[in-house]
Parts: structure tokens; C-alpha cells; sequence
């Protein structure tokens, strides 16, 4: 049954498919994109915000069509708009060559997961990123990212992390989630959505 799991019934009784207990990931939606300006996680893709405490996000093969950063917003009316305002974020990488360099915001339009030019056709992204509790009504939510990103071309690697959070709602919780650039460039790649129950 669609987010069971086989589970034992006992000696001499037959498997069962049951809830699964709390403490695991639970797979709940990928999304394999071409040219896209935005990847939306709402009800109009079955995704519900409130089911699950944590929400995870990975990455793969994302590739941004011109030099630019990927971001994303929020939206508290299942992604018929998104917030444009009240993201702040912390944000540090590291180069192949020891290179460093840190930038944040305490009020930005967006919120920042990589910097620094990722995203050209020349660039392939691994990505881990989860988002914390982003039903709690009237609450800022808390974000958490680590980014890994390689230049095929030049064939340099870059890693970076990524902290922030963002204004409560204007009411009730957040519940629905875009990923986009910062440049209007169109994203490829692969997103895969996981929900965390704690009990």
C-alpha cells in the first residue's frame, strides 16, 4: 500500500502492510525537470506540509541554463503566490584550492541555497537540503542545506553550506515550496521529497 511497509504479524500469521513507525524517512515525491523555471512542492503535486515535522530535499544532476544561484520561496496558500520578502540566510563555501568566502542577509527576497555563479550548463549539482517544521501556524521556519557542486568544464569542486530562516506566515503555516534562480534561468535535474515523523 502507497507509504506502508511490509511488516511482520507474529509466527504463523502472514505479513501485513501497516504504517510505518516513526524515526524514518518516507519517500513522497520527486520531480525529473527539463528547462523549468520553477519546481513547485504543493497540493497541486499531492505534496501535504503538514503530515511531517522535517522535509528533506535531494539534489541530482541540476544543472541552471546561465550563471546565477538557486533559491527558493515559500508560499501559505498552497502556491498560488509566494512570499518576496522576510528570508534571511548565513551562507559559507570552500574551494578545491582552500579558497573561502561567506556572505548573508537578515532581509532578503528569497532565500539563497548556493552563490558564488553555480548553475551554468557546464555545472552538475549533489544536493542535501531539509526544511524544518513548515506547518507550525504562525511561526518562522528553520533551514538547514549542504551543497556540493563541480565545474565540468574546469574540473574544480566546490562545497558549501547554508543556514536560515524565514518570517511567519501571515497566517496559519507555510504549505508549499518553489525552488527557482535567481536569473531566471531554467533548471534540470532531478528533485526527491522525504517527510520525518518523529514518533
Amino acid at each position: 500500500s502507497d507509504g506502508q511497509v511490509l511488516t511482520s504479524t507474529g509466527a504463523g500469521s502472514p505479513p501485513a502492510f501497516e504504517d510505518a513507525g516513526g524515526g524514518a524517512w518516507t519517500f513522497l515525491n520527486r520531480q525529473a525537470v527539463s528547462g523549468v523555471a520553477n519546481i513547485d512542492f504543493d497540493s497541486a503535486q499531492g505534496v501535504d506540509l503538514s503530515t511531517y515535522e522535517i522535509y528533506m530535499f535531494t539534489w541530482q544532476e541540476m544543472t541552471l541554463a546561465g550563471d546565477g544561484n538557486i533559491n527558493f520561496r515559500l508560499s501559505d496558500d498552497n502556491g498560488s503566490s509566494f512570499y518576496t520578502s522576510g528570508y534571511a540566510y548565513a551562507f559559507h563555501h570552500i574551494d578545491e584550492d582552500g579558497t573561502e568566502a561567506n556572505a548573508g542577509a537578515t532581509s532578503e527576497n528569497t532565500m539563497y541555497i548556493t552563490q558564488g555563479n553555480f548553475g551554468s550548463s557546464t555545472h552538475s549539482q549533489g544536493m542535501l537540503y531539509w526544511y524544518t517544521t513548515p506547518s507550525s501556524t504562525n511561526t518562522q521556519s528553520n533551514i538547514r542545506g549542504d551543497v556540493n557542486w563541480i565545474d565540468l568544464a574546469g574540473d574544480t569542486a566546490r562545497s558549501a553550506g547554508t543556514a536560515g530562516r524565514t518570517s511567519a506566515p501571515d497566517s496559519g503555516g507555510y504549505d508549499g515550496l518553489r525552488f527557482h534562480s535567481n536569473n531566471g534561468g531554467n533548471l534540470t535535474g532531478t528533485v526527491t521529497m522525504y517527510g520525518l515523523k518523529k514518533s
